[in-house]
């Protein structure tokens, strides 16, 4: 669903952005994809063998799946990443690379993240637009914990 609190918020991660993290995904573990979007994210999961939730329901006032997978609205990394470790559940988010340089993040996470740096500068489709034009963004990485596949490491792609 379209947020317009924050321009920046609505990209949508296209299927190329998926499959880098699909590898570290595991198989066995329900899925919450929990920001909703435009739906793509959630049926492309499952296109893939994923058991996923993908309902256009609020990431703070719900709990579903067993793994959390998504890319975050970045004008509310903060809250997201305090609900993250609130939720104490294994995750891949998308985010800025920034948000390593932030003491709040550093404090919630401080040796129990691990990171997925891919090796370009990852394209977002607008969710609002007349063409299907890619917006390069800031670099993004994928932000992970309790992943067996990375663990507290940092994996170059």
């Amino acid at each position: 669903m379209f947020n317009d609190e924050n321009e920046t918020d609505n990209y949508m991660t296209p299927s190329y952005v998926w499959d880098l993290m699909i590898p570290f995904i595991p198989k066995e573990k329900q899925i919450w994809e929990c920001f909703y979007g435009d739906g793509y994210a959630g049926k492309y999961l499952t296109s893939n063998g994923f058991d996923v939730i993908h309902d256009d329901i609020d990431f703070f006032e719900n709990d579903c799946g067993e793994i959390i997978i998504s890319n975050c609205p970045f004008s509310k990394k903060r809250e997201v990443f305090t609900r993250l470790k609130q939720l104490n559940k294994p995750f891949i988010i998308i985010s800025s690379a920034v948000i390593l340089s932030h003491v709040w993040f550093q404090k919630l996470f401080k040796n129990e993240i691990g990171i997925i740096i891919p090796n370009h500068r990852l394209k977002y489709k607008p969710l609002i637009s007349d063409n299907d034009k890619l917006f390069t963004a800031p670099p993004t990485w994928f932000f992970c914990h309790k992943i067996d596949k990375v663990k507290n490491n940092i994996i170059f792609l």
